[in-house]
């Protein structure tokens, strides 16, 4: 019955979000015959076309794109840093230094 939970807490989930053209399905469990898997697959397609016609397929992929360019960025910087402190003990020492400062200053 744990499935059951876990449907009316996803219904409930939807329901808070924004009201729209398209409600999506909440599939029970996963299909074990033929046909149970034509009709997974048509609400499956339902759900792209909705995200196509809408133009929210376009924004969703825009998006992932620009989070994965951020994060592509941030791992680049880290390992700038980290490589410019394994040089310069000063700097990192520096740093550190700060770091505590900062951390002294938000705890107050």
């Amino acid at each position: 019955m744990a499935h059951v939970r876990v449907m009316t807490e996803l219904r409930s989930m939807l329901s808070l979000g924004p009201k729209g053209s398209w409600k999506p399905p909440i599939l029970s469990r996963w299909p074990r015959s033929r046909r149970a898997s034509l009709s997974c697959g048509r609400r499956v397609l339902a759900h792209r076309h909705h995200l196509e016609s809408s133009g929210r397929a376009t924004e969703l992929a825009q998006q992932r794109l620009r989070d994965e360019t951020a994060e592509v960025a941030a791992e680049i910087a880290r390992d700038r840093v980290r490589q410019a402190l394994a040089e310069d003990p000063v700097l990192a020492a520096r740093l550190l230094d700060e770091a505590r400062r900062t951390v002294r200053r938000r705890r107050y």
